[in-house]
């Protein structure tokens, strides 16, 4: 071979590819069946890299890919959340005395997913029911596995939903998690709307405050009139006049029927006597009334006003709530405390003012 033959070689480009994921991933994702078909791609992708081209899967997603795509997600919740768990069980080691999942005894599998030990060890229950997935209670995943499964049972409720998920998965306060995914279904919440609330306002001062009603008061008379006493042969018409007292501050009105042979001074002393006991009524009222409407029956939470653009339910007295029309804040009017307790809603035909007792916030808004 000359010298000045040209030197070959071959370059080999080796990738290595880990299978890790971060949370804000996961967070991406709304269904957690979609996360599972996506991991399970990754999954196969990374499998194929090492695999000759004959070799590689490209056909449909079969079962058990999408089941170890499922322990892959669960492997990396329970790294993230119980890492000081997973250090000691992966190494053979007995949990602290004082830690919260001592009375689970959790152990770990085969497939280094951590499992509720528990005390069914000896019953006739399926592995899976009998030594669960743990998981915990604040996980973006979690959340999405609990709406799988109210999806799936066709929007159960908690006691329902924990007994199903508890055939597969032991989540940590199980049931204030699937409270809180419940309580943001939207059609759970039309079914049972709860309406918007405000705390009762003070009470007006025209309601607190003794007025001088007839303080300063006009008189006039109106009439004459004819009136019977009875029906019948034999009666006879008699004369009368009307005495109005009309309170120059409140405009209200007294009428009092005076005939023509009665004395001015007896209709005068009969709507002084009127007046001193509506005197006396305030008295006792402001005494011994009024000092009872300090507490307050309902409405005692302070919350905060409704924003405009926030969606709700109006309610509908005469239709079943999933029938109730679905509206938007367009205008809000507060109160003399600043509170809103009275808004404009536009729906998708008209618009209406409603007090927020009427209207229920949808849990999307929060």
């Amino acid at each position: 071979m000359s010298a000045e033959a040209k030197r070959t070689s071959n370059l080999i480009m080796l990738t290595v590819v880990n299978a890790t994921f971060k949370a804000e991933f996961f967070e991406k994702f709304s269904s957690f069946n979609k996360l599972k078909r996506v991991i399970a791609y990754y999954l196969r992708f990374v499998k194929n890299c090492s695999l000759a081209a004959r070799k590689r899967r490209k056909s449909f997603l079969t079962t058990a890919e999408l089941n170890e795509a499922e322990k892959a997600i669960v492997k990396f919740i329970q790294h993230d959340h119980f890492s000081m768990e997973v250090s000691y069980l992966s190494a053979g080691k007995q949990l602290p005395s004082s830690n919260k999942l001592i009375p689970l005894t959790p152990f770990y599998d085969d497939f280094g997913i951590i499992r509720v030990g528990g005390r069914l060890k000896n019953s006739i229950l399926p592995e899976s029911q009998k030594h669960p997935i743990l998981l915990p209670k604040t996980n973006h995943v979690v959340n999405l596995i609990i709406t799988d499964y109210h999806l799936k049972l066709l929007h159960a409720g908690p006691q329902l939903l924990q007994a199903a998920l508890r055939e597969k998965f032991w989540i940590i306060s199980a049931r204030d998690a699937i409270r809180r995914v419940v309580r943001r279904c939207i059609p759970c919440f039309r079914n049972r709307p709860k309406f918007s609330e405000k705390i009762m306002g003070d009470l007006p001062e025209s309601r607190v405050c003794p007025s001088f009603v007839s303080q300063r008061t006009g008189l006039d008379f109106a009439g004459p009139f004819l009136i019977r006493s009875s029906k019948g042969r034999g009666s006879r018409n008699t004369k009368c006049y009307i005495c109005v007292f009309v309170c120059l501050a409140k405009k209200a009105v007294h009428l009092e029927v005076l005939f023509h042979n009665q004395r001015f001074q007896t209709t005068f002393d009969r709507w002084r006597l009127l007046t001193r006991m509506t005197e006396h009524f305030w008295k006792r009222w402001s005494s011994e009334y009024l000092t009872l409407l300090q507490s307050r029956s309902k409405w005692r939470i302070v919350q905060k006003n409704l924003d405009i653009g926030d969606l709700v339910l109006i309610k509908h007295d005469n239709s079943p709530p999933l029938q109730w029309k679905l509206g938007k804040f367009m205008e809000t009017f507060p109160g003399k405390d600043g509170k809103v307790r009275v808004v404009k809603v536009k729906t998708q035909t008209s618009e209406h003012v409603r007090p927020i007792a009427k209207l229920c916030p949808l849990p999307i808004n929060t």
